[in-house]
């Protein structure tokens, strides 16, 4: 939705550069370009309707943990389940608010930056991003568990 509304700023920054420059006005490209923020509000309403239905899902295996995951725009909790039985909630969240327009522009498909909360039964865990160098193809998590440092994660590609 982010870069939607992003070209639509280019499209009337550049209309109004135009406009500046050879003082000729094209309406045709504004009415063209507003349908980007159309497009947005209707990508947002979409999103909002697959966020409810990911509430209301019930697995149907007995044995296995398991979420629903039909959107990645909004990042509401979603619930968390052992066979039919709700134990908890899964959300993502970013550290930082730059690392949400990072994801955002790379549609959620950047493996940077994933940290999320998880609660099971009474117990809040913590997953939380961290890299040690800049320039790594290794991720490393830290976990807390209750507010309490818990243990780490890290891929390792030599």
């Amino acid at each position: 939705m982010i870069h939607l509304n992003f070209i639509f700023l280019l499209i009337l920054i550049g209309t109004f550069i135009r406009y500046l420059v050879y003082g000729e006005f094209d309406a045709s490209s504004i009415v063209l370009a507003s349908l980007f923020p159309i497009t947005s509000v209707l990508m947002y309403i979409t999103a909002s309707y697959l966020a409810k239905k990911e509430q209301a899902y019930s697995p149907k295996y007995d044995d296995n943990w398991s979420f629903y995951v039909l959107q990645k725009l909004l990042h509401t909790p979603k619930p968390l389940f052992k066979g039919k039985e709700k134990k908890g909630v899964y959300k993502r969240y970013y550290v930082k608010g730059w690392h949400w327009l990072i994801d955002s522009l790379l549609e959620g498909k950047s493996p940077m930056y994933y940290s999320f909360y998880l609660t099971i039964d009474d117990h809040n865990y913590k997953v939380e991003w961290k890299r040690d160098k800049i320039f790594s193809n290794n991720d490393k998590w830290v976990i807390y568990k209750d507010g309490e440092y818990f243990g780490e994660a890290a891929t390792d590609f030599r």
